[in-house]
């Protein structure tokens, strides 16, 4: 939210000395400004749809409002400034406290449909941190399970590893369990073996997947982490991406199937 803020500011900045230092007509300047940064945003619409709606238009607004922003101060017409601000206050906390969380869970979700997953890979063979090859199938054994795909020096799989633990511990059950497997063809043993031991816990496995057979089965698109949630060994749902502000839209969502599993008979 503050990179926005940021945007915004620029934006009103940038308005404001061009409209001093060329002169033209402010109409002129605010498009000048405005059109590059909405148009290349709206670009997304062609060259990845992913990014839509938080690219486009959402992350759009801010450059347009901060031009309007620029122009008023420059016109010094403080009541449309006033109106202007008490609405982008506005815009800004239901942002913060329940807009921007949605679209990124939405659209985490809507990722969901480009994977595409049979349960094979449960056969496929993984190393424990004591360096035994297993299957997973062998060891999925409880009613529900998350399977964590993961890299080390990923930035968003340390931050779902976190809210991960705060799930479990939500839950706390002894029928569900959360199994992480590392892709060992972007992270090495040693680095596998380190972050495991520091993240070990109650309810947690970590598996080292030192030929990718896992992990390259299972992800289609390019990014981690990917979820899959195991009723025993059925696939139940998948999940893919993950960003701070989904963590609580994600953790209800999860709580939710995961309970209806353990309910099932």
């Amino acid at each position: 939210m503050v990179r926005y803020i940021i945007i915004f500011l620029f934006y009103s900045l940038s308005f404001y000395f061009s409209s001093i230092f060329f002169k033209q007509n402010s109409w002129f300047t605010f498009f000048c400004i405005v059109l590059p940064p909405v148009l290349i945003d709206a670009s997304v619409l062609i060259t990845n749809y992913r990014l839509v709606p938080l690219r486009f238009p959402y992350a759009s607004i801010y450059p347009v409002a901060g031009c309007f922003c620029g122009m008023f101060i420059f016109q010094k017409s403080w009541v449309k400034l006033i109106g202007l601000g008490v609405l982008t206050v506005c815009f800004i906390t239901v942002s913060y406290k329940t807009l921007l969380s949605g679209i990124i869970y939405w659209m985490e979700k809507r990722n969901e449909q480009l994977v595409k997953v049979n349960n094979s890979f449960l056969y496929k063979k993984i190393f424990t941190i004591d360096k035994n090859e297993i299957s997973l199938i062998d060891t999925v054994k409880k009613k529900a399970t998350i399977l964590e795909l993961y890299f080390v020096k990923c930035p968003p799989c340390k931050m779902k590893l976190a809210v991960l633990k705060e799930l479990y511990n939500k839950l706390h059950s002894e029928e569900f369990q959360i199994f992480f497997i590392c892709d060992g063809s972007l992270t090495s043993y040693n680095d596998f073996i380190s972050n495991a031991k520091e993240n070990n816990g109650d309810g947690f496995s970590f598996f080292y997947d030192s030929k990718n057979n896992i992990c390259d089965s299972i992800i289609h698109v390019n990014g981690y982490p990917q979820e899959i949630l195991l009723n025993r060994t059925v696939i139940h749902s998948t999940h893919y991406g993950f960003d701070e502000y989904s963590k609580t839209p994600y953790i209800e969502d999860e709580i939710s199937k995961i309970k209806n599993i353990l309910n099932e008979n």
